[in-house]
């Protein structure tokens, strides 16, 4: 199994294009993706949310449909890897920090998780700021991700995040 994480700068037009050009070369089995919250959706359901793209479900034109359309072009699941909406909701009841911590522990599971299915080529995109290797003063210590690649408790492949598009260390 490879594992590949990116860290993307959401909506920078020339990151994501650069991260679905990765994509289409790599041509993985899934995408994890944090702009899908929680969903877990086949490839047949990728095409289905598509089709009525309106923001009423999971697929909405001003959020992810890029992402969606990349997947039904490769014709692969995808898997969101934060938290639901009604969690991210309650989540705003936190400091920052902890609404942070919350939601990349959740992020870290899922790339914990993904690898040990059947899928032998995994992309997990990520805002480039949940891979931050710093302490920042409004998000608190290093993500627990860039921790676990660190201290390999997690086994990625191969980690991208471009210095010109990162949001914080």
């Amino acid at each position: 199994m490879t594992l590949y994480i990116y860290g993307e700068a959401h909506f920078q037009p020339e990151s994501v294009k650069f991260i679905h050009e990765e994509i289409e070369r790599i041509r993985p089995h899934v995408l994890v993706h944090e702009l899908l919250n929680d969903a877990v959706l086949s490839y047949r359901d990728v095409k289905a949310q598509l089709a009525k793209c309106d923001g009423s479900d999971w697929c909405d034109p001003d959020v992810n449909r890029d992402v969606f359309q990349l997947a039904a072009k490769l014709k692969i699941p995808l898997i969101g890897c934060d938290l639901s909406h009604a969690q991210l909701e309650a989540n705003k009841a936190f400091p920052l920090a902890e609404q942070f911590a919350q939601r990349e522990k959740r992020m870290l599971e899922v790339m914990r998780i993904v690898p040990n299915t059947r899928f032998a080529r995994v992309v997990v995109v990520v805002g480039d700021i949940h891979l931050r290797t710093k302490p920042n003063k409004d998000l608190g210590e290093p993500s627990v991700i860039a921790q676990a690649i660190k201290n390999k408790s997690l086994k990625a492949d191969v980690v991208r995040c471009r210095p010109e598009w990162r949001e914080a260390e």
